[in-house]
């Protein structure tokens, strides 16, 4: 993935790239998950996630490269249940959590980097576990736009190579990891970009270690 100085200009941006209110896979983990719980949010960005799960009664624990995007948490979207750590995605966090909630981060990755996240997280995990993942739909629009650098990852100019995935691709990469699949599906993600309004296809999926 690019530095941090790339998601620097993004997070740091006077608009809010993906507007403020959390992603639904915040309610769609937090139907499964009774608090009190601890949770960690890998590539956290400015915050709305964590939030979301804080006022959810979590202990949450929250992460990014980006220092902009933490102190746009910090300043933004802090909760008295929410601690914001500056480190890297692929940095093994100290857990064990009884959740992980991972939102838009796996697209961003090649295949064996990919493979190294899941397994980071599944490690991350109390036993019975729960790990929340979203990823970009080989629906979307902008999908095949660019080279193909690896199988479903285009170059995707104009911003960052993008992995986009099926139901069937992320259930088969989580089960590579050694983490039962409950559930994965295509949903419509709800995203207030500064452009306005947009919904984005998206595959949810829902694992347990």
């Amino acid at each position: 993935m690019e530095s941090s100085a790339f998601w620097d200009r993004i997070l740091g941006s006077s608009a809010l790239a993906w507007g403020a209110k959390p992603s639904p896979a915040v309610e769609l983990l937090a139907a499964r998950l009774p608090a009190p719980a601890r949770v960690m949010v890998p590539g956290c960005g400015y915050g709305r996630n964590a939030l979301g799960l804080a006022r959810h009664g979590y202990e949450v624990v929250a992460t990014d490269s980006s220092l902009a995007g933490l102190e746009r948490a910090r300043s933004e979207f802090a909760h008295r249940g929410i601690r914001y750590l500056h480190e890297d995605v692929l940095t093994a966090p100290e857990g064990p959590f009884d959740a992980v909630l991972s939102h838009y981060v796996l697209h961003l990755f090649r295949a064996r980097e990919r493979a190294r996240l899941l397994t980071i997280w599944r490690n991350a995990l109390r036993a019975s576990g729960l790990l929340m993942l979203t990823a970009l739909s080989t629906r979307c629009s902008f999908f095949g736009q660019g080279e193909e650098l690896e199988p479903g990852t285009w170059s995707n100019p104009g911003w960052l190579p993008i992995h986009f995935e099926t139901p069937e691709t992320l259930a088969a990469q989580l089960e590579q990891c050694g983490l039962t699949v409950l559930k994965t599906e295509e949903r419509e993600e709800p995203e207030d970009k500064p452009t306005g309004p947009v919904k984005t296809p998206t595959v949810y999926a829902l694992a347990s270690r």
